[in-house]
Order: C-alpha cells, then sequence, then structure tokens
C-alpha cells in the first residue's frame, strides 16, 4: 500500500511540473526561423534488422524484456509503433513495429532515465 501510495504522489508531482512548465511557457512565443536560416533535413538510409512481428516478440519475451515506454506514428502512411523494453539488469531494445514486421531500431545493456539507471519496479527517478 506504501509502494502505491508513492507510486501516487511522484506522479502527481510530475504532472504538476509539467501543468506549471506549459503555463509558464503558453506565455511566451516560439520565434519562427527565418527562411534563409532553415536547415533541410538529410534523410538517411539506416540498415535495420526486421522479422515477422510474432517472431520478435517471442524472442523480446523469452529475455524477460517489459513494455517501458510505446508510441504510435500518426504522421504518415506506415501507422507504426514505436516500443522501448527494458529489464532489470538494464538491457533495452527499440522496436519500430506494425501489424507484420517488428524492425530492431536500436539495443544496448546500459538504459538511463533522467541520467539514473532504470530498473523496472523503482519509483524514484
Amino acid at each position: 500500500m506504501l509502494k502505491l501510495f508513492k507510486s501516487i504522489l511522484i506522479g502527481l508531482g510530475i504532472g504538476a511540473v509539467t501543468w506549471i512548465t506549459a503555463l509558464e511557457a503558453r506565455g511566451q512565443e516560439i520565434p519562427e526561423v527565418p527562411s534563409d536560416q532553415y536547415i533541410p533535413a538529410d534523410k538517411q538510409m539506416k540498415p535495420t534488422n526486421c522479422w515477422p512481428v510474432m517472431y520478435v516478440l517471442e524472442g523480446i519475451q523469452a529475455q524477460g524484456l517489459n513494455v517501458l515506454w510505446q508510441a504510435q506514428n500518426k504522421d504518415d502512411q506506415w501507422q507504426n509503433n514505436q516500443v522501448l523494453f527494458t529489464d532489470n539488469t538494464n538491457n533495452w531494445v527499440l522496436l519500430e513495429l506494425n501489424d507484420t514486421v517488428a524492425c530492431v531500431l536500436g539495443s544496448g545493456d546500459g538504459f538511463f532515465l533522467l541520467n539514473n539507471v532504470y530498473k523496472p519496479g523503482e519509483k524514484e527517478l
């Protein structure tokens, strides 16, 4: 029960900071970049390894990795999800996936969140 209470307090604190920051920023105008200073994106073709989605998810599950963060891309026709998996030893895998294919965007063995080592279940960041 104490852990639940701590989690709620941390969540409320993060929400309050985010809300206050948004209120402060609301009064400030974001300056436009002059057209003569605009730099177009340099599109890259990064090689990625992709497999059938169920094959990848079974491998993730076998390694004991859990979802830490997930987002959906709605800006283009692909409608892919980006999912970050971690475990208790700071291993991580970042996937981009849809209904049929999962591609590994990156992986490693040292995951840090806000300059602190993150382990699932820890409430203090």
